[in-house]
């Protein structure tokens, strides 16, 4: 007799499904999004028509460096992956692929995305796009083992594709290039650090001690002030003269709705509240971009 087959049953991964997941497509496709918006808001702050070829060269080129430093970042982790739950079955702590197969992944998409950009964008592109992979996954990820200051430093390639695109489409980097950068820089710490919080107990697993202070009111308080550390930068952006009257309210009001959940958070100290404040921060960036971006059309 035939066994009948289990309709729950799951089917493996394919080798594709494990290339997507090693590189972390999905995450990486939000990732490039800052970047192809960055491009709009530079071409049109420096009276330059969109080159299409171009913003499909820095969407394309950022998906494949991100996908690349993503892999390295697997690549290198893959002993700590294995002793946590939430990354235990990813493609190499479970066997799916080879070391050798991952870093080939890792090195071709580079490669492809940094030439890519060379070759249709300019050299400021592709030099940052270089730095960003070699920072990401050879100064972040092993700082990772040495604590907290990891997620500082994880910061600079983790804002990068912002910068990337404003100099592909403007050539220099300047003060709105800039704000820019720092928008992602400060939007990072809070978005990082209420991840932490909900996977304190499995990053403790793999060794990772990634938050200054344990999942406390402290911790609640710093994460509310980091939020809140995004005011001064758009501050200095209005008086600078980069922004207009409505863009500074209206991104006042986006870091108003990111720091709501934040402050529930030092009330609850919940993880469903950090989950929140994760959420959030996935809203509230390419909402403030797009406020940037309509504020350089209208």
């Amino acid at each position: 007799m035939h066994a009948t087959p289990d309709s729950t049953t799951v089917p493996p991964p394919t080798v594709v499904a494990d290339l997507a997941a090693l590189g972390k497509l999905r995450l990486a496709s939000l990732v490039v999004v800052s970047a192809g918006i960055a491009y709009l808001i530079g071409a049109l702050s420096s009276g330059a028509a969109v080159n299409w070829l171009t913003l499909s060269a820095v969407v394309m080129g950022g998906l494949l460096i991100t996908l690349s430093a993503n892999a390295l970042n697997e690549v290198i982790e893959r002993h700590e992956d294995a002793l946590m739950t939430r990354t235990a079955q990813r493609p190499l702590p479970a066997g799916r692929l080879t070391v050798l197969q991952a870093t080939a992944f890792a090195m071709g998409c580079g490669v492809a995305g940094i030439a890519l950009l060379g070759s249709l964008t300019n050299a400021w592109a592709a030099g940052l796009a270089s730095f960003a992979l070699l920072s990401y996954a050879f100064v972040y990820t092993p700082a990772k083992r040495w604590g907290p200051v990891a997620v500082f430093i994880g910061t600079v390639p983790g804002a990068l594709p912002s910068l990337i695109g404003w100099v592909a489409a403007t050539n220099h980097i300047g003060a709105e290039g800039l704000f820019l950068f720092g928008l992602q820089v400060l939007w990072q710490l809070p978005h990082f650090w209420a991840v932490a919080w909900r996977l304190r107990a499995d990053y403790a697993r793999g060794g990772f001690e990634l938050m200054p202070y344990p999942a406390g009111v402290k911790m609640a308080r710093v994460i509310v002030l980091s939020v809140l550390a995004l005011l001064p930068l758009v501050g200095w952006a209005w008086a600078a003269g980069l922004l207009s009257v409505w863009a500074v309210a209206g991104l006042g009001l986006c870091v108003a709705a990111f720091a709501w959940p934040a402050m529930q958070l030092v009330r609850s100290l919940s993880d469903a509240i950090a989950l929140r404040v994760m959420f959030a921060s996935f809203i509230v960036l390419p909402v403030m971009q797009l406020i940037v971006l309509l504020d350089r059309i209208f």
